[in-house]
C-alpha cells in the first residue's frame, strides 16, 4: 500500500542470502523470474480500446514490481491507466480502493466491467455496483469480451 519501501526491507537480507549483486539486480532477477504475461489478453484489450472502451489494470502491487510490470512488460502502454494499491494507499478489497477506481475513471459504477481472480474482490465490486466477474479462465473472459461493442 505504499507505506514501506521494498528496497529498505530487503537490504538487510542481501548478505544473509549471499546475494553478490546490487539490490536493483536482485529485484530484476526476482521480477523477471516470476512474471508471466499471458499474451492472449493483449489483442482483446487492444480491440476494446480501438472500439472506445477504456481499459485499466487494477492491481495490488508494490511500487518497484509495478514499475517493472508497467515498463518492462509494457502494461503502461497497453492500458489507459494502472490503479495500484501502492499509489492508492489502499488495496482490494478495501472500500477506498474501489472509490478510487470511480474517481480515476470518472465512470459510474454501472459503467465498470471488473474482473478479478479473488472472490472477495468480486464481492466488494458487486457492492459498488460494478459488473464484476470472477476470472476463472481465458475462455470465459473471452466469451464475455466478445459481446462488448
Amino acid at each position: 500500500m505504499g507505506k514501506t519501501d521494498l528496497k529498505e526491507v530487503l537490504l538487510p537480507y542481501m548478505k544473509e542470502w549471499g546475494w553478490k549483486g546490487t539490490l536493483d539486480e536482485l529485484l530484476h532477477f526476482w521480477f523477471a523470474g516470476e512474471h508471466s504475461l499471458d499474451e492472449r489478453f493483449v489483442e482483446p484489450i487492444k480491440k476494446l480500446k480501438h472500439n472506445g472502451v477504456r481499459c485499466y489494470l487494477a492491481t495490488n502491487q508494490e511500487k518497484y514490481r509495478l514499475e517493472y510490470f508497467a515498463k518492462d512488460l509494457g502494461l503502461a502502454k497497453l492500458f489507459d491507466g494502472i490503479i495500484s494499491s501502492n499509489i492508492v494507499g489502499f488495496k482490494k478489497p478495501q472500500r477506498e480502493y474501489f472509490e478510487y477506481i470511480l474517481k480515476v475513471t470518472g465512470c459510474g459504477p454501472e459503467e465498470i466491467l471488473f474482473w478479478d481472480d479473488r472472490p472477495v474482490n468480486i464481492e466488494q465490486a458487486f457492492e459498488f455496483g460494478f459488473h464484476a466477474h470472477l476470472y476463472e479462465n481465458f475462455e470465459k473472459f473471452s466469451d464475455i469480451i466478445s459481446h462488448l461493442h
